[in-house]
């Protein structure tokens, strides 16, 4: 039977941890690969990995410093509820410990939390905007506040703080995408919207900042320093900033797969376009122009909507404009084009009740995908009947 052995001390990290520029008194955000660096001296002695880990940064930035970590659980984007205090975070086991330390504290972000301990977390984290890479953002603030990325067996590729560059830079492949749902706050319920900056979801728009971090080092602006089986990464979070926008700006696709190429127009090859034919000839009568247009699935960012346009448009006098997915207008963001291939609702027969085919009021516009089959108690919760007029489709719309 194999002995297990230690790849590193508490000493060594420590060591190490001051040898990347860690001093007292530092504001910390730190992405923690705990398994990366390998085995602690301490853990063979009874120690979690865990506490020798938080003990060493502790060491180092002492009672005067703040220490952030990830603890996202990106709630809205899979319809949960966001509970500060129990919804557990999703990216690793460091982040879920520090989250349930006495005096730990933790954002409001129902996406990307963070969760933080030392005497700067309330400035950081009080009346954060809802919006997790935008203006004010809490990646803002610890740019601004002279804050330091400190990654443990993780590499800047891993670093969230990017996504917020990319945000202020404006890359063709992101947009900002409004989500809505629930967070508790005070024992209450209490709904919540939400901003994410998304990427587009083709294969070109995946991220890819492995650049960065070999330019950082040889300009003198980031420092690595092994420890155990991996490295400790740091930099000031300005310095990330100014370098890495830099770069984007020079090359918005510089930290994407690529090729740069027509973000539109590579979505509509990906999903492809629905094509609807209308026709009406010039000097059509209000009725002919009804009768023509009523049925086609006019959802407000759709090719439905856009045939409507682009028909009326050769009837009467009309300037159509055009606005991007994520263009911001007054507290509105123009959402993502819905586009619904087929819907329909079957029993288990096989005869089919009604379908979108039907009507494009048989399915509700903006909603998501499914296919399965359901109890009937599940299914009444989701459809939607006018008692006044029995043989009416509702209209029904979820952003």
């Amino acid at each position: 039977m194999d002995i297990q052995k230690s790849d590193y001390s508490k000493k060594d990290l420590i060591a190490a941890l001051r040898s990347a520029g860690v001093r007292k008194g530092d504001i910390l955000y730190c992405h923690v690969g705990m398994s990366n660096i390998g085995v602690p001296t301490e853990q063979l002695q009874g120690a979690t990995k865990f506490s020798v880990i938080y003990d060493a940064l502790m060491e180092v930035i002492g009672s005067q410093g703040t220490l952030l970590t990830p603890t996202f659980t990106y709630s809205f984007c899979h319809g949960e509820i966001y509970d500060p205090e129990e919804s557990p975070s999703k990216v690793g086991y460091f982040g879920e410990n520090l989250r349930k330390l006495p005096g730990a504290q933790r954002s409001f972000d129902p996406l990307f939390s963070s969760a933080g301990i030392g005497p700067r977390v309330d400035e950081l984290f009080r009346d954060l905007p809802n919006e997790s890479f935008g203006s004010g953002c809490l990646f803002d603030r610890l740019g601004s506040a002279g804050g330091k990325l400190c990654n443990i067996g993780v590499d800047l590729f891993f670093t969230t703080a990017n996504h917020y560059v990319q945000e202020m830079v404006g890359v063709p492949y992101r947009f900002p995408k409004l989500f809505f749902g629930q967070v508790r706050r005070g024992g209450m319920l209490v709904k919540q919207s939400w901003i994410y900056s998304v990427r587009t979801l083709g294969d070109y728009s995946l991220p890819r900042f492995d650049q960065m971090q070999p330019e950082a080092v040889k300009k003198g602006m980031c420092k690595v320093v092994p420890v155990g089986k991996g490295n400790i990464v740091s930099i000031r979070m300005r310095d990330m900033y100014e370098l890495f926008s830099a770069r984007l700006r020079k090359d918005p696709w510089d930290c994407a797969a690529g090729p740069a190429c027509d973000s539109v127009q590579k979505e509509e090859e990906r999903v492809g376009l629905q094509r609807f034919p209308v026709m009406l000839p010039p000097g059509s009568t209000m009725k002919a122009m009804i009768d023509a247009l009523w049925r086609l699935p006019r959802d407000i960012i759709s090719d439905g909507y856009d045939t409507a346009l682009r028909a009326l448009a050769r009837q009467v006098p009309m300037i159509i404009h055009e606005y991007k997915t994520g263009s911001r207008c007054f507290t509105w963001i123009v959402p993502e084009k819905w586009t619904c291939h087929e819907a329909c609702l079957e029993s288990m027969d096989g005869k089919r009740i009604f379908s979108y085919q039907d009507s494009p009021l048989h399915a509700v516009s903006y909603s998501l995908p499914f296919e399965g089959t359901v109890t009937k108690e599940d299914l009444l919760k989701h459809l939607y009947v006018n008692t006044r007029l029995p043989d009416a489709v509702p209209f029904r719309f979820m952003y």
